[in-house]
């Protein structure tokens, strides 16, 4: 018998392959914006992409400002002249039909699918999350999506594990688990909200005492075991 009713869970670097959707987008909207695209150029737009969504999290910004600020950063970086507004929304267009998924990702998420309802929580603009399900054979398998700019508030914010447990109608936190890459967010939240969290840890990174997950992982196919569907289970 699984262990839970219903799995919440992240999206990019847990199901879905985020940094090669990430770097396609940028190459190619680069290229619409006629500026030159480099890896340099990719390593600096993560830094300031971190630096940004930082003030996001503090809610310094509005998600519309997020985009903005972070390509005008970005233009004056690289040595760049255009309009950061075009150049972003270029970029979420890209990046809006990736649905590339991680290795394994998918079989699990059938096999998981097919024992209790599934809710990916995800951190970003709705439309662009919406359309990569949308690109990948994930979106006829889970039940829905909770998206930060739609929920008005992002991991790790309560608020949107809440919002996943009411979408598939369950009360009892002790039967939802949360997974995720990110210690801060997908596990910070899980903790906030009260439900059992699960860390996928393939780098085997250390936790600080006061974000332990409930369970950790290093690799998607081992969260059948956590979740109680192994094969020799039934």
């Amino acid at each position: 018998m699984p262990r839970f009713d219903a799995l919440l869970i992240d999206m990019d670097r847990t199901l879905f392959d985020f940094d090669g959707a990430e770097a396609t987008a940028l190459a190619a909207a680069c290229e619409e914006c006629a500026l030159r695209y480099s890896d340099g150029a990719l390593v600096r737009y993560r830094e300031i992409n971190r630096e940004v969504w930082r003030r996001y999290d503090r809610r310094e910004i509005s998600h519309a400002e997020l985009n903005v600020e972070r390509f005008a950063r970005f233009l004056k970086a690289v040595g760049g002249e255009g309009d950061s507004a075009v150049l972003g929304d270029r970029y979420l267009r890209n990046l809006g039909s990736a649905g590339t998924l991680l290795p394994g990702a998918l079989e699990l998420m059938r096999d998981v699918c097919a024992r209790m309802p599934v809710v990916i929580i995800t951190n970003g603009d709705g439309a662009t999350q919406r359309g990569r399900l949308g690109a990948s054979p994930m979106a006829s398998l889970v039940r829905g999506m909770i998206v930060s700019e739609e929920a008005g508030a992002a991991k790790p914010d309560p608020l949107m594990i809440r919002e996943g447990m009411r979408l598939v109608g369950i009360t009892d936190v002790s039967r939802v688990i949360m997974v995720g890459d990110s210690l801060a967010d997908d596990i910070g939240a899980a903790k906030a909200a009260g439900v059992v969290s699960c860390w996928l840890n393939p780098g085997r990174k250390p936790a600080p005492d006061g974000l332990k997950p409930d369970y950790e992982i290093r690799s998607l196919p081992e969260l059948r075991g956590v979740l109680g569907l192994d094969i020799s289970n039934g």
